[in-house]
């Protein structure tokens, strides 16, 4: 082996034990550290200089200030009085040039003739790409070393390794559903850990997720009211049996560092949170919307309503205040169904209660007395939406006149539609038409 490699090697090793000396001195402990290295990485790099046998790199990622530092630098030549201001210098007096247009230090680089000698320079913009090491993902106050007789990077930290936890799954289910998941648990290796112990907990949003049509607040899934909200839960397996979720889970990694699970989401809709945690990991976070998709408000029409004098029909100050929402094909057919009563009823037109939410779901209708529960039959996915009827209740404005509730059933079901009267606590037709009691249409597209 000649000396110069003896040398380096030397060198390489001293600079190794100087590291573990100063890391176990400056913690005060009986510290063990753990020998971590990294290949360098390729990035450009601009004002670079020779320094012994290697180059440094002033500006490894940030190009334009690399640029800007060449400016201020060619500006400093200018005050030296050197002839050509577009030319970077690069430690000239550290360069020898044999005048043959060649350095001998810097073998890239094009003579110069300046008025003070020859120089080693090259003519802006001038980049080139450097061996550096990379940023640390774990321990970032501990940076890499680099060795340019191995052309890799080296450093010691304490033996506690930093742990990831990844979810592996869709972050989208209708309610009420299940969804399947795993995770997975890696060291800052790379390497899975078998064996290592995870918590789950969920949550749901309270919160804007995105931002909705009318202003409505998605995360909630339409829902205003936070009180007592349901809340997904788990099957701790990749099995899953009715009314078995639970609250939270602990998880252990097989021997591929994975373990499944299964989301289970409830019949409201809204954006659930699920936290994944354990020992020397860092937290881990999944978002799962739990909604009926491409969901679309029902369009302003001449031929039907959505609002009456005193505001938006069917809405809940505080609680559901969008409430106009349908399938597209629906909304076709609901153009068709207001065509068939105006031909009944010239001149008139529908008044359009309650549809579904802007996620879907659950339609809690009596929502200020039993939030959470007396679902809107019917109204969960889009496919049906409410009439107002002429009704005992406070408000008739537009409604279809009682004498042509009969007709308006017989046109309607001629042409295919599923439609029926209701009324309060019955869904039966001949029933409700003696029964004037919170008295609407319900139609089904």
């Amino acid at each position: 082996m000649n000396m110069w490699r003896q040398k380096h090697r030397m060198t390489y090793w001293l600079r190794k034990l100087f590291v573990v000396f100063s890391l176990v001195a400056s913690w005060n402990v009986q510290a063990v550290l753990l020998l971590d290295t990294s290949p360098s990485v390729l990035t450009w790099c601009t004002s670079i200089y020779s320094m012994a046998d290697h180059f440094v790199c002033n500006f490894p990622t940030d190009f334009a200030a690399a640029q800007e530092a060449i400016t201020l630098y060619n500006e400093w030549n200018v005050q030296l009085h050197i002839a050509d201001p577009t030319v970077l210098v690069v430690d000239y007096t550290l360069l020898s040039c044999d005048g043959t247009g060649h350095c001998a230090t810097c073998a890239t680089f094009t003579q110069i003739n300046q008025p003070t000698g020859h120089v080693c320079g090259v003519i802006l913009p001038w980049a080139g790409l450097m061996s550096v090491c990379p940023v640390p993902k774990s321990h970032p106050e501990i940076p890499y070393i680099y060795y340019s007789y191995g052309n890799d990077c080296y450093r010691y930290i304490p033996d506690n390794p930093v742990l990831t936890v990844t979810f592996i799954g869709s972050n989208e289910v209708q309610p009420p559903n299940i969804l399947p998941f795993s995770v997975v648990v890696k060291d800052q290796n790379g390497v899975v850990q078998p064996g290592t112990q995870v918590a789950l907990t969920v949550d749901v949003q309270t919160l804007d997720v995105q931002s909705g049509a009318n202003g409505v607040l998605n995360g909630e899934g339409g829902h205003l009211h936070t009180a007592n909200r349901p809340k997904g839960g788990f099957a701790c397996s990749a099995q899953y049996a009715p009314g078995s979720a639970l609250p939270t889970c602990t998880l252990t990694m097989d021997g591929n560092g994975e373990a499944p699970f299964i989301f289970i989401s409830t019949a409201v809709s809204g954006a659930h949170t699920i936290t994944a945690t354990c020992n020397n990991c860092t937290t881990a976070t999944a978002l799962v919307n739990v909604k009926i998709d491409n969901l679309i408000t029902i369009p302003a029409s001449s031929k039907y309503a959505l609002s009456d004098s005193n505001g938006v029909i069917g809405a809940v100050p505080g609680k559901h205040t969008d409430n106009h929402y349908l399938a597209s094909g629906a909304i076709t057919e609901l153009k068709d169904l207001a065509n068939i009563y105006t031909a009944i009823n010239p001149g008139a037109i529908l008044y359009l209660n309650d549809a579904s939410l802007v996620w879907g779901g659950l339609f809690d209708v009596d929502v200020v007395n039993s939030p959470w529960s007396r679902p809107h039959a019917g109204h969960q996915k889009g496919t049906s939406i409410d009439i107002r009827a002429a009704n005992s209740g406070p408000n008739n404005q537009g409604s279809v006149p009682s004498t042509l509730f009969s007709r308006f059933i017989e046109e309607a079901t001629k042409k295919g539609f599923r439609i029926g009267l209701h009324c309060k606590n019955s869904s039966d037709t001949n029933y409700c038409l003696s029964q004037p009691n919170n008295r609407h249409f319900h139609v089904d597209f």
